[in-house]
């Protein structure tokens, strides 16, 4: 995949996030102000990048939800659930197309019927709702006073025309008889088009040019532009352009050429037949003005050769009149000439006025964006950046294009010449033509005025203006910052090697100096090595919104498709956590949201009954806490019944008999977390396999964290999840067995202790030690890691840590100091020993191996 590729669908990836979450937004609440906005610019954003790498299917179907949420924002649709369905459904199709384009496993055949019949879909609601706007020709665009709209009868569409392939439109357009027979005169083909485009209003912020679009159209005979009048307050950096233009060339070939504009033009088949046939009296008006008696008898015997051949000889023996020559040059092709019985067939056929043709330089309105390029071609001559030798041939190239607008002639080689000569375009322009109509006389421009307008702004505010367009964003791809995480790790290896410098200087070396000035330039190192960490591990910190805001989507859809009524409510969005961290625990959330909705949240009817609202409450909440991050999952349903639980499980085999007579309702509680229990008897794609709360404890503790549980009948559940907020760096506990080192999470050491082995009692086969009345159960890591017994002395080092099932005692041969490690997790032989969660590598070179303490204690 290419990079351009990758970022446009990072960023469509938030756009689709965005315009999802302002669909939920709307069905939440009965308000939608600004937020049809919104969607459709994400939506609109979307569209216009997929142009640049031909994915038609998805450029289609984001046009379709574009057309439509066009509609809805200008009240001529009215919004519905159906259509916010719609639209999601939508959402969900272009996002499982960027994950196939991610993996490139894309197929552009599968995904066209599919964008087509979602696109049909989302139309079919414009249709319903506001005939007006089922075609695009129909909608009215502002133009100049010296534009006119373009409207003709099509006798053949396009199939990749946008959305004009479900109806047959009808234009009418009114060119200049004069230049259709121009165009007669001018070909012989009968593949003659017309195509109507409107380039987007950013077309020119993703680089793109309408003008040479147009200009490069195959077998172009003539075009008009529509130049809509501006005021002041316009942007002139939006494209406001259209065009109408007409040649010869198969309406596939103009498909193939607006390929990256599907959804801007629209192109119809137009008959030469019809296209004479629209000019017939202008025909017969400039034939019976020749009043020449041999073209009249060769007209009236309808000899084609004879009218050929007098038409050519009329056109070289004479000056004629523009119309009258393209009259004769139409006859000299050996073309029909048009009898009167024709003129009923013209009604609905095409009429062309005031045709723009290619060779055609003179065009007497100037709009206020001819205006507004001229005064910035006069500023860059003027500004102190000006480089001749670089901006001289661009600036004379567009000026002289805008001065034939003016008819005014300049030496473009010359900057003083090119100053005076727009200067007198631009005074030129402040007048009103003498010879223009009433009507036009409110298109007239008022430079200074628009110049005093464009400069009232103080010297403060364009600074301020400015500096609002700095960047203080910077997206960095995910692998640089782990790579630079790795070497922070590699640096913290290194700096914790001069201890061990140190030591090695006094014990070898006899130089306490020496010693000294190691540990002294050590705290500097340390210091500075911590700084960075801390930098690099904010760096990788994001906000839990990154992945809560997913979740409304799913309480959304399992809500409806179990038909309750819920509400989730997000709190703490900011609160930040390790990016890695965080996507490693969007599964075990979703197993809590779902159990929520399926287990905990009631039916509407039920809820009403036992006095509670009928809509149900989930409330998701993070909150940090020291270096830890707590996330609640709270629901107001049913609760838990801890006797029902202690059933259920002994009918599975789960617990014993005993176990069920003697378990209080706390430890009830935590059945739901054992492997293979459910509470739901049938089973669904939701629930009833038993492997949901099972996995979210296993994803959980892999994690390094834990979760508790608490629930009451009739009131509601509450999970709680304790998380450390990153896992890059991790303080742990060393300690020695065997001549190895070892570690645990310091998060997991309650305190150390050195007992007489005297005080070791051993209870049912388990050696125990009793600290301040409590019982502590031992674990020799001797034995519990394969090492060979050795000669027990007097003296026993016992590791106190905590786990899932209470505190035990870790059994040892001599404690060491707690080090900041990089841990890494474990790789190849070593990757299915369950017993260590990863390793580090130590300042001297040796490999140090975390211990995993509950499958350590669940082996033993």
């Amino acid at each position: 995949m290419s990079e351009l590729l990758d970022v446009f669908i990072n960023e469509s990836r938030e756009n689709l996030e965005s315009a999802s979450r302002g669909l939920l937004t709307i069905q939440s609440s009965s308000s939608h102000n600004g937020i049809i906005d919104g969607i459709f610019r994400d939506i609109h954003t979307i569209k216009g990048s997929s142009d640049l790498f031909d994915i038609k299917p998805l450029t289609a179907l984001a046009h379709a939800a574009e057309d439509l949420l066009d509609c809805l924002r200008a009240s001529e649709v009215v919004y519905t659930e159906e259509i916010g369905d719609l639209l999601l459904e939508v959402l969900d199709q272009i996002s499982s197309w960027f994950d196939e384009l991610e993996l490139g496993t894309e197929n552009m055949n599968e995904w066209k019927p599919v964008s087509v019949k979602l696109s049909d879909s989302l139309r079919a609601f414009i249709n319903a709702d506001n005939p007006k706007v089922t075609s695009y020709e129909e909608q009215p665009h502002p133009v100049s006073s010296s534009s006119e709209n373009v409207i003709g009868n099509i006798a053949s569409e396009s199939p990749g025309a946008g959305p004009f392939t479900s109806t047959i439109g009808t234009f009418t357009s009114k060119f200049s008889s004069s230049s259709a027979i121009i165009l007669l005169a001018k070909t012989q083909s009968e593949n003659l088009y017309l195509i109507d485009y409107q380039p987007d209003h950013d077309c020119f912020f993703r680089g793109e040019d309408p003008f040479n679009v147009l200009i490069t159209m195959p077998g172009l005979l003539g075009f008009k532009a529509a130049f809509p009048l501006l005021t002041s307050e316009s942007d002139i950096y939006e494209s406001a352009l259209s065009f109408v233009a007409i040649g010869e060339a198969d309406i596939s070939e103009i498909d193939s050429h607006m390929a990256y504009y599907e959804g801007q033009y629209h192109v119809s088949h137009i008959s030469r037949r019809e296209l004479a046939l629209s000019c017939a009296a202008e025909i017969r008006d400039a034939v019976e003005k020749l009043a020449n008696e041999s073209l009249l008898i060769a007209i009236e015997d309808g000899e084609l050769e004879q009218i050929q051949s007098v038409a050519e000889l009329l056109q070289t023996s004479g000056n004629h009149d523009p119309m009258t020559n393209a009259v004769l040059c139409y006859l000299a092709k050996g073309n029909e000439y048009p009898a009167n019985s024709t003129q009923a067939h013209m009604q609905g056929s095409v009429k062309l006025e005031s045709l723009q043709l290619t060779d055609n330089k003179h065009v007497k309105s100037v709009s206020l964006y001819e205006v507004e390029l001229l005064q910035q071609q006069r500023k860059l001559l003027d500004a102190e950046y000006y480089n001749r030798e670089l901006m001289l041939p661009s600036v004379a190239n567009l000026t002289q294009q805008l001065l034939c607008r003016f008819a005014i002639e300049c030496d473009l080689t010359c900057e003083e010449s090119i100053r005076n000569a727009i200067d007198r375009a631009l005074s030129v322009a402040s007048t009103p033509l003498e010879n223009s109509q009433p009507e036009n006389d409110s298109n007239s421009i008022d430079v200074d005025s628009h110049n005093r307008h464009a400069s009232s702004n103080s010297p403060a505010e364009e600074g301020a203006k400015s500096e609002r367009h700095v960047v203080k964003m910077l997206k960095v791809d995910q692998e640089k910052i782990d790579y630079l995480m790795d070497i922070v790790g590699e640096l913290a290896v290194a700096k914790n090697s001069l201890p061990y410098l140190a030591k090695q200087a006094e014990k070898e070396g006899g130089s306490k100096a020496l010693s000294k000035q190691i540990k002294s330039h050590f705290s500097i190192v340390n210091r500075l090595t911590e700084s960075l960490q801390s930098a690099v591990l904010q760096i990788r910190m994001v906000p839990v919104s990154h992945v809560f805001e997913r979740y409304p989507r799913l309480v959304r859809d399992l809500a409806r498709k179990l038909n309750k009524k819920i509400e989730l409510v997000m709190s703490g969005e900011d609160t930040e956590f390790d990016k890695n961290l965080i996507e490693s625990l969007s599964e075990p959330l979703i197993h809590l949201l779902r159990n929520s909705i399926d287990h905990g949240i009631e039916l509407p009817d039920l809820r009403i009954q036992q006095g509670k609202a009928e809509k149900g409450r989930i409330d998701l909440i993070a909150t940090p806490l020291d270096d830890s991050v707590v996330i609640e999952i709270r629901d107001d349903g049913k609760g838990i019944d801890p006797e029902k639980l202690k059933m259920l499980a002994f009918q599975k085999g789960i617990i014993t008999e005993h176990q069920l007579e003697t378990m209080n309702d706390e430890d009830a509680l935590q059945l739901i977390f054992a492997p293979g229990f459910s509470t739901n008897e049938e089973v669904s794609d939701l629930s009833g396999r038993g492997v949901g709360m099972d996995a979210v404890r296993t994803m959980v503790n892999q994690a390094g964290g834990k979760i508790e549980m608490s629930s009451e009948l009739g009131i509601g559940t509450t999970f709680k999840l304790l998380l450390p907020q990153t896992m890059s760096v991790n303080h742990v506990m060393m300690f020695e067995v065997a001549d190895q080192m070892f570690a645990v999470s310091m998060d997991a050491v309650v305190e150390t202790v050195k007992v007489h082995r005297s005080e070791i009692q051993r209870i049912r086969n388990q050696n125990v030690l009793v600290i301040r009345d409590k019982l502590i159960p031992l674990c020799e890591l001797r034995s519990a890691l394969g090492f060979e017994n050795q000669e027990k002395g007097e003296e026993c080092s016992i590791l106190i840590v905590t786990s899932p099932t209470g505190e035990h005692g870790l059994v040892i041969d001599k404690f060491h100091e707690g080090i900041d490690v990089i841990q890494k997790p474990l790789e190849g032989v070593l990757s299915g020993y369950s017993h260590f969660s990863g390793t580090a590598l130590l300042g001297d070179g040796r490999v140090l191996l975390i211990v995993n303490i509950q499958e350590i204690l669940a082996c033993h």
